[in-house]
């Protein structure tokens, strides 16, 4: 029940938090998040996947397949 509990309260801070401070920054804290509530050992390989999922698909979505996605606060203005 914990580990549901706690699946539920990091997706759904995902999608509150997201359009506030941007899909890199949350992703990689819910990645993060998820890897340590999962039982991933350590800080190095969580941080390592972190960076890397939220690198990779930000590549794909952004760069490739040339969709917005939300950039926060540090997207405003120019």
């Amino acid at each position: 029940v914990r580990t549901l509990a706690a699946l539920v309260t990091i997706f759904v801070a995902w999608i509150v938090i997201m359009p506030f401070l941007g899909y890199i920054l949350v992703t990689f804290a819910t990645v993060f998040g998820l890897a340590k509530v999962f039982g991933l050992k350590g800080w190095l390989k969580p941080l390592v996947l972190s960076a890397g999922t939220s690198l990779a698909v930000y590549i794909l979505f952004d760069r490739l397949l040339y969709l917005d996605l939300p950039r926060g606060f540090w997207g405003q203005g120019g």
